[in-house]
């Protein structure tokens, strides 16, 4: 009787590994689909926070540790909070854009460090820059601290990638504007310096007559 089950058992367990594998490979089909529809997607705006996600998946999990997509996933998403984030609008940024920019940094921070692809950890890291930029722009206390580093930010994405134009020509603007910045402020003080000293010389000149 064992013997005749055992061929049944066989058979069955191969049919299981075949439909397995069936629903396996189209969970692939649709992380491939859904992963080049959000692309498209978000090149015209940031979307929502399952951009890239399959709306149905046969064998959850399975088919993400299969195409090892974690850190393809991470920085896209990293991407996402940079862009709602707003960090061209600088002053103009709502609480809500800071909360979301303060997610974009840590994620940024995590493609930067903890990404195998040097090319996305370049990436990561000239955001990194434009955030603090931004930052400099809208914080004129902590100015000079964050403008040293955007620049080093957008130095080591150019030493992970030299081929990153985009962060070769933030490194130029924001040295531009770190001049221009300490130039306003060398001439405001050299206002007030002028007018304490032309206050001192009245008021000597009073007190002496």
């Amino acid at each position: 009787m064992r013997r005749r089950l055992w061929p049944l058992l066989v058979a069955a367990l191969a049919l299981l590994a075949a439909v397995f594998l069936a629903l396996l490979a189209r969970d692939v089909q649709r992380w491939e689909r859904s992963l080049d529809t959000g692309d498209r997607r978000f090149a015209i705006a940031p979307g929502p926070a399952d951009l890239w996600e399959p709306q149905a998946r046969l064998v959850p999990g399975v088919s993400r540790k299969l195409l090892a997509i974690d850190d393809d996933l991470g920085f896209r998403q990293a991407a996402q909070l940079f862009r709602r984030s707003r960090p061209r609008a600088a002053a103009q940024r709502t609480q809500a854009d800071l909360a979301t920019a303060a997610s974009a940094h840590a994620a940024l921070t995590s493609v930067e460090r903890g990404d195998d692809d040097p090319a996305r950890q370049a990436a990561a890291a000239s955001a990194l820059g434009i955030l603090n930029l931004s930052d400099a722009l809208s914080d004129s206390t902590q100015a000079a601290l964050l403008f040293r580093k955007s620049v080093a930010k957008f130095n080591k994405a150019i030493r992970l990638d030299p081929e990153n134009r985009e962060a070769a020509a933030n490194l130029e603007l924001v040295l531009r504007l770190a001049q221009a910045v300490q130039s306003r402020v060398e001439a405001e003080e050299g206002a007030r310096g002028a007018g304490s000293s032309a206050g001192a010389g009245s008021g000597s000149g009073g007190s002496g007559f």
